[in-house]
């Protein structure tokens, strides 16, 4: 992981971002939407969750901050996520133990 993993970001699962991007196609209205999950983790958070050792490498950890962004995807066409990445994890950890 890129140090220092304290950086934020807004995962969002995969099948909330296909229906998402599905619902912005046909039914919105030009550009602007964003498909953020309303929660945020830090990168290190995240590798924690799975286990293990987390290995810290320098390099560029891109954006400092991460937060919740406006979307025209939940205004106007009602999108929600529908999983937590933190839950995602602890169901792949017991579908795929090491």
């Amino acid at each position: 992981m890129v140090k220092p993993g304290s950086q934020k970001r807004n995962f969002t699962y995969v099948k909330d971002l296909a229906r998402g991007i599905i619902l912005a196609g046909d039914k919105g209205s030009g550009d602007g939407y964003t498909l953020p999950n309303s929660k945020s983790y830090s990168v290190m958070e995240i590798a924690e969750a799975f286990g293990g050792k987390v290995e810290m490498v320098d390099g560029d950890p891109g954006r400092s901050a991460s937060g919740e962004a406006p979307s025209r995807t939940r205004d106007e066409l009602g999108w929600r996520t529908t999983m937590d990445v933190m839950d995602y994890i602890r169901e792949f950890i017991r579908a795929n133990p090491r």
